[in-house]
């Protein structure tokens, strides 16, 4: 048993549980810092809270600092924050893609080679209707998704293989719903589709999941019918 894994862990459930309105995506143990990513308005934001803590209770300053994820966190200046959202959009299309013509839809690179990263959906979009004829609602995308946020923050997630065999061969980092239409690889991803950032951790995986033998995420749910 790692003793100083399992009290970091002990440390972020305790964290976690003095979260009230968004999930924990970084913490500092030396500076007493944790980083709270939460949803304002129509998009992620992330905040940098200071935070007090005893071995059996965390509290966080309500009072915090919006950041960026750099190579650091680093606090946002006031020029970033003038910058129209369209701006800060293509930034992030440039980043996955490599460049961007505004009058057409953006394409993501679905697998990135360099660092085994995989933008994968995670269900249907909203207003769709799957294989067994169930559908769900903007409302409740977004209710799903912020649920799996938290659960990765509080370190809860487990990822799986098959529904049956746990795995650490990779993590899923982070999910949200698409705000506009576009193309992953070769698939059309509509609005309104939750997505995720899946992280793979080793290349036996890694491989598998790029020819195909491992396919995409399932959510694994379990649905009550009720008769109308």
């Amino acid at each position: 048993m790692n003793v100083d894994k399992a009290t970091v862990n002990d440390k972020r459930r305790l964290l976690a549980d003095a979260v009230t309105d968004g999930f924990i995506v970084d913490f500092d143990l030396d500076t007493n810092e944790v980083f709270i990513e939460k949803f304002m308005g129509d998009k992620f934001k992330t905040f940098r809270h200071s935070f007090t803590m005893t071995d059996t209770k965390a509290e966080i300053e309500e009072e915090g600092t919006e950041v960026i994820r750099t190579t650091q966190f680093t606090e946002v200046e006031k020029a970033n924050s003038e910058e129209t959202i369209e701006s800060k959009l293509f930034k992030v299309i440039d980043k996955y893609f490599g460049g961007s013509n505004k009058n057409t839809k953006q394409v993501i690179k679905q697998f990135d080679e360099e660092e085994m990263i995989a933008i994968e959906p995670l269900y249907i979009a909203a207003g769709e209707v799957d294989g067994q004829g169930d559908t769900i609602s903007l409302e409740d995308t977004h209710g799903m998704v912020d649920s799996l946020n938290k659960a990765i923050g509080d370190g809860r997630l487990q990822s799986g293989l098959f529904h049956k065999h746990k795995t650490e061969s990779f993590t899923i980092e982070k999910a949200w719903v698409n705000e506009t239409a576009c193309t992953i690889g070769e698939t059309e991803v509509p609005e309104g589709q939750p997505i995720v950032k899946v992280q793979f951790h080793n290349d036996e995986a890694w491989e598998l999941r790029k020819t195909g033998d491992l396919t995409g995420l399932s959510i694994g749910a379990r649905a009550i019918a009720e008769d109308l």
